[in-house]
Protein backbone atom coordinates (compact mmCIF):
# COMPACT_ATOMS: atom_id res chain seq x y z
CA UNK A 1 0.00 0.00 0.00
CA UNK A 2 1.23 3.21 -0.57
CA UNK A 3 -0.43 6.51 1.10
CA UNK A 4 -1.43 8.57 -1.87
CA UNK A 5 -4.58 7.72 -3.92
CA UNK A 6 -6.90 9.69 -6.22
CA UNK A 7 -7.13 12.87 -4.11
CA UNK A 8 -3.24 13.07 -5.47
CA UNK A 9 -4.08 12.06 -9.63
CA UNK A 10 -3.49 8.10 -8.70
CA UNK A 11 -5.31 5.86 -11.13
CA UNK A 12 -4.89 2.12 -11.30
CA UNK A 13 -2.09 1.09 -13.68
CA UNK A 14 0.48 3.45 -13.88
CA UNK A 15 4.19 2.49 -13.06
CA UNK A 16 5.54 2.94 -9.50
CA UNK A 17 9.30 3.32 -9.21
CA UNK A 18 11.95 3.63 -6.55
CA UNK A 19 13.32 7.04 -5.42
CA UNK A 20 16.45 5.55 -8.04
CA UNK A 21 13.61 5.15 -10.78
CA UNK A 22 13.76 1.38 -10.58
CA UNK A 23 10.61 -0.34 -11.86
CA UNK A 24 8.88 -1.81 -8.81
CA UNK A 25 5.36 -2.60 -9.72
CA UNK A 26 1.89 -0.85 -10.48
CA UNK A 27 -1.21 0.63 -9.04
CA UNK A 28 -3.65 -1.79 -9.43
CA UNK A 29 -6.67 -0.03 -7.24
CA UNK A 30 -6.83 3.11 -5.69
CA UNK A 31 -9.21 5.01 -3.28
CA UNK A 32 -9.32 8.13 -2.17
CA UNK A 33 -5.87 8.52 0.04
CA UNK A 34 -4.65 5.17 -0.52
CA UNK A 35 -3.75 3.48 -3.34
CA UNK A 36 -2.76 -0.76 -4.01
CA UNK A 37 0.79 -1.44 -5.74
CA UNK A 38 1.13 -5.38 -7.72
CA UNK A 39 4.97 -5.64 -7.08
CA UNK A 40 6.75 -6.99 -10.51
CA UNK A 41 7.71 -10.03 -8.56
CA UNK A 42 3.82 -11.25 -7.65
CA UNK A 43 2.82 -13.75 -9.58
CA UNK A 44 -0.20 -12.13 -11.02
CA UNK A 45 2.29 -9.71 -12.68
CA UNK A 46 2.78 -9.22 -16.40
CA UNK A 47 5.15 -6.53 -17.69
CA UNK A 48 6.56 -5.88 -21.35
CA UNK A 49 10.07 -5.67 -21.66
CA UNK A 50 13.48 -5.61 -23.37
CA UNK A 51 17.05 -5.93 -22.77
CA UNK A 52 18.75 -2.19 -22.62
CA UNK A 53 21.20 -3.24 -25.37
CA UNK A 54 18.94 -4.37 -28.40
CA UNK A 55 15.24 -2.96 -28.17
CA UNK A 56 14.67 -4.74 -31.09
CA UNK A 57 13.75 -8.02 -28.76
CA UNK A 58 10.57 -7.65 -27.13
CA UNK A 59 9.24 -10.50 -24.20
CA UNK A 60 7.54 -10.42 -21.20
CA UNK A 61 8.84 -10.28 -17.09
CA UNK A 62 6.54 -12.76 -14.80
CA UNK A 63 6.62 -12.47 -11.34
CA UNK A 64 7.95 -15.70 -9.52
CA UNK A 65 6.96 -17.02 -6.46
CA UNK A 66 6.89 -12.93 -4.77
CA UNK A 67 10.63 -12.80 -4.62
CA UNK A 68 12.16 -13.11 -8.55
CA UNK A 69 11.59 -12.40 -11.94
CA UNK A 70 11.04 -15.01 -15.30
CA UNK A 71 11.79 -13.41 -18.33
CA UNK A 72 9.44 -15.49 -21.33
CA UNK A 73 9.10 -15.34 -24.37
CA UNK A 74 12.37 -14.47 -25.72
CA UNK A 75 12.87 -15.58 -29.25
CA UNK A 76 15.41 -18.86 -29.50
CA UNK A 77 17.90 -16.77 -32.18
CA UNK A 78 17.83 -14.09 -29.99
CA UNK A 79 20.95 -12.58 -28.48
CA UNK A 80 21.05 -11.68 -24.76
CA UNK A 81 23.43 -12.63 -22.42
CA UNK A 82 23.97 -13.02 -18.64
CA UNK A 83 24.51 -9.69 -17.13
CA UNK A 84 22.07 -7.87 -20.03
CA UNK A 85 19.78 -5.07 -17.74
CA UNK A 86 16.31 -5.83 -18.73
CA UNK A 87 13.76 -2.47 -18.68
CA UNK A 88 10.30 -1.76 -19.47
CA UNK A 89 9.15 -1.89 -22.98
CA UNK A 90 7.26 0.70 -25.11
CA UNK A 91 4.68 -1.75 -25.43
CA UNK A 92 3.75 -1.66 -21.27
CA UNK A 93 1.02 0.65 -21.16
CA UNK A 94 0.96 3.70 -19.45
CA UNK A 95 4.72 2.75 -18.61
CA UNK A 96 7.86 5.24 -20.36
CA UNK A 97 10.26 2.37 -21.97
CA UNK A 98 13.60 2.04 -20.57
CA UNK A 99 12.91 2.00 -16.57
CA UNK A 100 14.89 -0.74 -15.50
CA UNK A 101 13.69 -4.00 -13.46
CA UNK A 102 16.84 -6.18 -13.55
CA UNK A 103 19.57 -8.28 -15.13
CA UNK A 104 19.83 -11.42 -16.61
CA UNK A 105 21.16 -13.86 -14.18
CA UNK A 106 20.59 -17.10 -16.24
CA UNK A 107 19.20 -18.42 -19.19
CA UNK A 108 17.32 -21.62 -20.20
CA UNK A 109 17.15 -22.80 -23.66
CA UNK A 110 15.34 -26.19 -24.45
CA UNK A 111 16.56 -27.46 -28.41
CA UNK A 112 14.01 -27.42 -30.36
CA UNK A 113 11.36 -25.14 -28.33
CA UNK A 114 10.08 -21.95 -30.09
CA UNK A 115 11.77 -19.74 -27.22
CA UNK A 116 14.00 -19.68 -24.23
CA UNK A 117 13.51 -17.91 -21.42
CA UNK A 118 15.63 -15.95 -18.77
CA UNK A 119 15.87 -15.49 -14.63
CA UNK A 120 16.21 -12.25 -13.63
CA UNK A 121 17.68 -10.92 -10.72
CA UNK A 122 15.38 -7.75 -9.58
CA UNK A 123 17.36 -4.10 -9.32
CA UNK A 124 16.18 -4.08 -5.51
CA UNK A 125 14.45 -6.44 -3.46
CA UNK A 126 11.04 -5.60 -0.99
CA UNK A 127 12.39 -5.31 1.97
CA UNK A 128 15.19 -2.67 0.84
CA UNK A 129 12.22 -0.30 -0.50
CA UNK A 130 11.94 2.77 1.31
CA UNK A 131 10.45 5.43 -0.64
CA UNK A 132 8.17 4.43 -3.70
CA UNK A 133 7.13 7.07 -6.33
CA UNK A 134 4.32 7.02 -8.79
CA UNK A 135 4.34 7.75 -12.59
CA UNK A 136 1.61 10.13 -13.62
CA UNK A 137 0.14 10.81 -17.15
CA UNK A 138 0.92 13.87 -18.84
CA UNK A 139 -2.55 15.59 -18.97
Amino acid sequence: LINKGEQDGILTGLPVITEQGIFIGKTIKTSKNVSTVLLATDDNSVIATTPSNNVSIQAIVRGKLGIGLIMELIPQDAEISVGDAIVTSLLESNTPPGLIIGTIASIDYIEGQLFKQANIKPMITTHAITTAGVILPIL
